[in-house]
């Protein structure tokens, strides 16, 4: 077998710290996780971290900046798709809950309380191309095919959307991702 280059071993290393810094993050949090938590889940020494990453903000918006664009990614599909809004909102959720982390509630208090001003903006920007956009749109589309009569805008009918599934990402929800999502499938939740 071949060896890697410099330029290979790099990026390797970049991964590693990125998954492990994503895994532990989405378990704990921000503030509960340290460098050097990371740098040993990555299997690699704090001052390697450091070369990569300038400090545990860099890394954390990093590592939220590439779960959002799966997630842009997975919804740009989902809007894509040639079927009623009701069936769109339901794989929404089923994709929600297979790939979200865990503690969503945690990353938004992270967001808004952890990091510098000037990240918050970011994140949340993200946040609200990533999650919000897009299902303000299937929303509005309901509304435009007459597939539903009411009060709310769709600004409205999608703020109250991801408050009712916010419970399927809290900790304390000690299901599967399998199981929650059979659950959800069979309508018993």
């Amino acid at each position: 077998m071949a060896r890697r280059s410099r330029a290979e071993e790099m990026v390797q290393t970049r991964l590693k710290i990125l998954d492990a810094g994503k895994t532990l993050f989405m378990k704990k949090g921000y503030r509960a996780v340290t460098t050097r938590e990371i740098a040993l889940a990555a299997k690699i020494t704090q001052p390697a971290l450091y070369h990569h990453f300038q400090d545990k903000e860099v890394l954390y918006l990093e590592v939220v900046k590439n779960l959002t664009a799966d997630i842009q990614s997975d919804m740009k599909n989902i809007l894509d798709k040639k079927i009623n809004c009701e069936a769109k909102l339901n794989l929404v959720v089923l994709n929600l809950i297979e790939k979200h982390p865990t503690n969503i509630l945690l990353m938004v208090h992270d967001i808004l309380n952890e990091l510098k001003k000037e990240n918050q903006k970011v994140l949340y920007d993200l946040w609200y191309r990533s999650y919000f956009l897009p299902i303000e749109t299937i929303f509005a589309d309901f509304v435009k095919n007459g597939d539903i009569e009411s009060q709310l805008t769709s600004k409205e009918a999608t703020e109250y959307f991801l408050s009712a599934i916010t419970p399927l990402f809290m900790p304390v929800n000690l299901l599967s991702t399998k199981e929650i999502r059979e659950k959800y499938r069979k309508g018993s939740i």
